[in-house]
């Protein structure tokens, strides 16, 4: 089973669990998490300049899948430029760890 959660305000937090056996785990889907992905290093996507202004929502939970979209900031000068990501999750089966599988 997967929950989804409010986070600090800018990111979501998921908890995965199993009904059965009472064995629950929580999830940060944040900035710290997303940018630390081997996937997300991979893609090559455009750093981060600064740690301010990130949001990284959950938008659907659907067949083990958790789909977040992920605004980041690209440039420091004013106004703020972001991009947008999507990006999905698959939830591992043997440990219940959410993996990212697909950005967009």
């Amino acid at each position: 089973m997967i929950l989804k959660t409010g986070g600090m305000g800018d990111f979501d937090r998921v908890i995965i669990g199993d009904v059965r056996s009472n064995q629950w785990k929580q999830y940060d889907l944040s900035e710290e998490t997303i940018v630390i992905d081997p996937l997300w290093k991979r893609l090559n996507h455009q750093p981060r300049v600064e740690r301010c202004c990130s949001e990284s929502f959950v938008t659907k939970i659907e067949n083990g899948s958790i789909h977040v979209h992920y605004k980041f900031r690209v440039d420091g000068l004013w106004p703020k430029s972001y991009g947008h990501s999507d990006i999905v999750y698959t939830i591992d089966e043997q440990t219940g760890q959410p993996i990212m599988t697909d950005v967009r």
